[in-house]
């Protein structure tokens, strides 16, 4: 890993202090450039988890629900620098990628008590090139991405650069969302994804327990 080397480092936030530390239980930290850091606060569970972070960038993670996150890739590419993750606390995720890079200063925010079914996917990036071939001008820069507080996202969503996921929402299974939603309490499905309903609300318990 070669942290100190490099100005790399990896904190464990506790009682609002941070020490640094050289791993943190089940997630594994691949720092590939120099100058970035992971902040993990106690609370925070991880299973089988990887964090690949390049050059500048920085990765918060809050306490998580207590199922965790699990299974779940964060890349920020080979060739990206000043990138932020941020993932509030009380959130859960099944498995799934979060790619943040090949462009410079993305962000990725998600709100707290967010859960995420399996397969689900955030890009803020299209990570190649297109141009417009008329011009030769880029026509598809990264846009940052913010989900919002207590949302539900089903199996196998993706969701692309530039979105807005509003507070209170659920995501419907493989629904592909590639736009900024601002109205609360809607449930969001289809590709690409439009509000399929409105005025819901959602609880993290089993339809049997209730």
């Amino acid at each position: 890993m070669n942290a100190k080397i490099r100005n790399n480092h990896i904190y464990l936030v506790k009682d609002g202090k941070k020490q640094e530390i050289v791993e943190y239980p089940g997630v594994n930290v691949n720092f590939t450039g120099e100058g970035s850091e992971v902040m993990v606060h106690e609370g925070a569970i991880f299973k089988k988890c990887s964090i690949f972070i390049h050059d500048f960038s920085k990765v918060e993670i809050e306490a998580t629900n207590p199922f965790g996150i699990r299974e779940t890739l964060i890349d920020f590419g080979s060739v990206s620098a000043y990138n932020t993750l941020v993932i509030k606390r009380g959130c859960s995720i099944g498995q799934g990628t979060i790619s943040i890079g090949n462009e410079h200063y993305l962000s990725v925010v998600v709100g707290e008590d967010n859960m995420w079914s399996t397969g689900v996917t955030l890009r803020a990036s299209d990570g190649h090139i297109i141009l417009d071939k008329k011009n030769g001008r880029l026509i598809n820069r990264a846009k940052p991405l913010i989900i919002g507080k207590h949302v539900w996202i089903g199996a196998g969503a993706t969701i692309l650069k530039g979105s807005i996921i509003s507070d209170n929402s659920i995501i419907g299974s493989k629904a592909v969302v590639t736009k900024k939603f601002v109205e609360e309490n809607v449930a969001i499905a289809g590709n690409p994804a439009k509000i399929v309903r409105s005025d819901v609300e959602w609880q993290r318990d089993l339809l049997l327990d209730g």
